[in-house]
């Protein structure tokens, strides 16, 4: 598993017509062995996440993914 953290500037970047945070996302390749990735990036106040898992590795991806998600909803309501 490899998890990464990109903390992105504090202001917006803005290009014309639109915030740079609208179309950012975080994202770890899949390379070699590696079954599971995460990914997490911040720019002004937003955090995104991402996930790769790798469909040989992990027999059902669905079921690690809302596994993630109800231990993310957790965390964000302070139950964890």
């Amino acid at each position: 598993m490899i998890f990464t953290n990109l903390v992105g500037p504090f202001i917006p970047y803005i290009f014309p017509g639109n915030s740079y945070s609208k179309s950012m996302f975080g994202f770890v390749p899949a390379i070699g062995d590696i079954g599971t990735g995460f990914s997490c990036i911040s720019h002004n106040g937003i955090v995104k996440f991402g996930i790769i898992a790798d469909s040989a590795r992990i027999e059902n991806p669905r079921v690690f993914l809302d596994i993630y998600e109800q231990i993310l909803v957790q965390l964000l309501d302070g139950r964890i």
